[in-house]
């Protein structure tokens, strides 16, 4: 199975390293990692396609979602789409991966211009569907989702990719925490974690840690 990473470059490019570190130690069955936008620090042995970025965050959801259908152009069947903050703790098959929700989308109470994207989502799959945007890889088929989403028109702030897919495509899940670590204090939360993620804003917070994690360069590095 293919691995689709749709990326922007940071200062540093750290998370991205141990994703990939994690996915290296954990997930069999991945024949190979494609990433799509622009092309991360020290990293190797990936499939690169480069890919304009809007510089506008209410773009965002858009431009993760035309990176994807760029990344999945020659792709028949089923792709693991994994982000640059995921990070496995387990073993597992790709093709296991499950698909979890974290309740409806009405419950959603972040307090951030994010909650436009829910209004947006709600007006099609209604409040009472589940959010599917869980900090977690999710399997698509790559038909289906050039099915659902090759022309759309996408509102500012965007939709709820993967909650989407899942209305469209009667895919169902079963509930799961999220979880997005603040800082290295939640560390305990991890245990009996199949993956977790990691906020963007300290992530060298979490460096030794991660260390700790995946003490091993993967080959995905330089």
């Amino acid at each position: 199975m293919k691995v689709i990473i749709p990326y922007r470059q940071t200062e540093k490019d750290l998370e991205i390293k141990y994703a990939l570190r994690s996915l290296d130690k954990y997930v069999s069955g991945i024949d190979q990692v494609v990433i799509v936008g622009e092309m991360p620090k020290g990293i190797k042995n990936v499939n690169f396609i480069p890919h304009g970025q809007s510089n506008y965050i209410n773009q965002r959801q858009f431009t993760i979602c035309d990176k994807t259908l760029k990344g999945i152009e020659n792709i028949k069947g089923d792709f693991l789409f994994y982000n640059d903050d995921h990070y496995i703790l387990k073993p597992i098959q790709a093709k296991d991966f499950p698909t979890h929700h974290k309740g409806e989308l009405i419950r959603e109470r972040n307090g951030t211009r994010y909650m436009q994207t829910i209004r947006n989502t709600i007006e099609i799959t209604g409040a009472h569907f589940m959010n599917y945007d869980t900090h977690s890889p999710i399997i698509f088929n790559a038909d289906k989702y050039r099915k659902t989403f090759e022309g759309m028109k996408f509102p500012e702030w965007g939709y709820c990719l993967k909650t989407l897919y899942c209305w469209f495509n009667n895919v169902e899940g079963e509930y799961c925490q999220d979880l997005k670590l603040e800082n290295v204090a939640n560390y305990g939360q991890l245990d009996d974690r199949l993956y977790f993620s990691t906020m963007h804003c300290n992530f060298t917070g979490f460096e030794q840690m991660m260390n700790e994690l995946y003490p091993e360069p993967s080959k995905y590095e330089i």
